[in-house]
């Protein structure tokens, strides 16, 4: 199973405000080019997404099953299933069957034999396009926005090391010095006490 995101959030949750009272002093080009890269950071650890915005999650053949969880939340839609057969075609499946159970999004085939029948592709077979986010920053749990607070103010307090972050790493315009030091064991465990708290 992948997800990749498709299309970038609108707004940060966090503002550039409220990052400066968070960290006095910090410059404004710095804080700008980390708050995005730091979203990603807790997104990635937690698998919530705190910025509304489109994924595409694929699913190998031998994880199509009548019932599909998400590995990202909160989802408030799915928009479309794609199906990918070893030729290179490809099938749309609409409307995609999707529930909620115990608050989550799921796909709940009715039979799941209407997808099995066909002689799947045996990477990405199935594709889903889904809306995921928080739609305000007033509905992320604070418990994620003090993560993001830590990170932020670890990274400002020992910037400059010179720590290159797989995949955030954007061209920001504000030099290689604003590039962030690694995240220590102890956020990232905090990170993940912080899901089960969500």
């Amino acid at each position: 199973m992948i997800k990749v995101r498709v299309s970038q959030p609108t707004s940060e949750p966090v503002t550039l405000a409220e990052a400066k009272l968070w960290i006095p002093g910090a410059e404004d080009a710095w804080l700008s080019a980390m708050i995005p890269m730091v979203r990603e950071v807790v997104e990635l650890w937690t698998s919530r997404v705190l910025a509304q915005s489109t994924w595409k999650v694929g699913y190998n053949a031998d994880e199509v099953a009548k019932v599909m969880r998400l590995p990202i939340r909160p989802v408030s839609a799915i928009t479309s299933c794609e199906i990918y057969l070893p030729d290179g075609t490809q099938i749309n499946l609409t409307p995609v069957p999707q529930h909620r159970i115990f608050g989550e999004f799921v796909v709940h085939w009715a039979d799941v034999s209407e997808i099995t029948r066909y002689d799947l592709d045996t990477e990405n077979a199935l594709v889903l396009t889904v809306t995921a986010g928080y739609q305000s920053s007033a509905e992320i749990p604070s418990i994620l926005r003090i993560g993001v607070r830590e990170i932020l103010a670890y990274w400002h307090q020992n910037r400059g090391e010179g720590f290159s972050l797989t995949g955030a790493v954007r061209e920001s315009g504000v030099g290689a010095a604003t590039v962030p030091p690694p995240v220590p064991l102890w956020v990232r465990q905090r990170l993940a006490d912080m899901v089960h708290a969500c």
